[in-house]
């Protein structure tokens, strides 16, 4: 692959992916999701909407459904994290993966940007434990989250 991978490219900087992809960078799960993916480093990568092939140590949020049957000022989105390391490190996939429950379940009223903010945030569906086919453990939780009407 020649040039750089940032993660944007499956949405747009409003979207709820991109917004909850810069919030897991601010806490220190991920690269910032404007930056290289592929460039070398420690810290994982982040993707929206796919978790390509590399590199081996990445994050994937994709929104799986946007609710505003309730409340059209207040939706409900549920959004998968993928979360995958380097091959037989199935302790750098629960740190990954144990930060991001750590970031995001049961948390009230954190900003995701200056005029967005997350009411609540659930994990509601904790996947189980798999590797691929290069031996790189992955794993992928749903999490429920409820934003508040933006400012």
């Amino acid at each position: 692959m020649t040039g750089t991978t940032t993660a944007v490219g499956c949405a747009s900087h409003d979207g709820l992916d991109y917004q909850l992809a810069t919030y897991l960078h601010s806490v220190g799960l991920c690269r910032h999701p404007d930056d290289d993916q592929q460039a070398p480093g420690d810290t994982p990568a982040v993707f929206l909407g796919f978790l390509p092939d590399q590199p081996d140590a990445a994050i994937a949020v994709r929104v799986l459904m946007e609710d505003r049957d309730g409340d059209d000022a207040n939706p409900t989105y549920l959004v998968s994290l993928t979360g995958r390391a380097a091959p037989w490190d199935m302790e750098a996939l629960r740190r990954i993966m144990g930060g991001a429950f750590a970031a995001l379940h049961d948390r009230q009223g954190f900003p995701l940007t200056a005029a967005q903010r997350v009411l609540l945030s659930r994990r509601t569906q904790m996947g189980a434990l798999h590797h691929d086919q290069n031996r790189r453990w992955q794993r992928a939780d749903v999490y429920r989250l409820l934003l508040l009407a933006p400012d």
